[in-house]
């Protein structure tokens, strides 16, 4: 995938549309890259139209004076799609967040603009949102701590100053977390870990570029 990328015969895409790559063994014991498209052809359109025949395709050779005989190097990338419609093909690998993972802008705005819950359902579907990027949050399980019990058969809702403080909190960590890499498994791991009454918390880290410290992977609970 690094090579067809450095050749230029792919590159970086946002499309909506994406499907995934196979790798398929050939006989000398490489590997052919295979991109499932079985979606995007139940939606298009066939175009019908007859094949050539070989025996007419050398009925027009009568008249030509020279004969000659090719043989390509490859068969592929050789023609370039149509331009606007290179969406339609996009394809995902783990090379896709070779820039890290980070919050989507809108997310981040629709955290910052969130309103105050007022109803269990509503601090239940805020609950949802923000479970989803725990792992981007530093001490998430403290800082969640209020908001988690509220949801709980056994206290019942109901919305404090504390809880508001704790929601504004959340919030505004929500939308400045640091970023999340891929592991480089070429360097050194660090293991940060803490524990207390209300929670235990244990990240993965490794070295940056610029030094800093860069969070891999948050303790779940399926792992605890």
């Amino acid at each position: 995938m690094i090579d067809l990328f450095s050749k230029g015969h792919v590159r970086e895409s946002m499309s909506p549309c994406v499907v995934l790559v196979l790798l398929v063994p050939k006989k000398d014991e490489t590997w052919r890259i295979c991109v499932d498209c079985q979606a995007i052809n139940k939606i298009t359109k066939t175009n019908r139209h007859l094949i050539p025949r070989l025996d007419d395709m050398l009925d027009e050779l009568h008249g030509s004076c020279y004969f000659s005989k090719i043989d390509l190097k490859s068969g592929y990338h050789q023609r370039r799609i149509r331009e606007g419609d290179e969406w339609k093909i996009a394809f995902k690998t783990k090379y896709d967040f070779s820039k890290g993972v980070e919050v989507d802008e809108e997310k981040e705005k629709a955290i910052k603009e969130w309103p105050t819950p007022k109803t269990l359902s509503e601090m239940r579907s805020f609950q949802g949102l923000d479970s989803f990027y725990r792992r981007f949050v530093k001490d998430f399980s403290t800082l969640a701590t209020l908001l988690t019990e509220i949801v709980k058969k056994s206290v019942g809702f109901k919305w404090e100053e504390e809880q508001e403080r704790e929601f504004n909190s959340l919030k505004e960590k929500l939308t400045n977390a640091p970023l999340l890499l891929l592991p480089n498994f070429t360097k050194y791991f660090e293991i940060e870990s803490d524990a207390s009454s209300i929670g235990i918390r244990a990240i993965l880290m490794q070295g940056h570029p610029s030094n800093i410290p860069t969070n891999l992977a948050a303790l779940s609970h399926a792992k605890r």
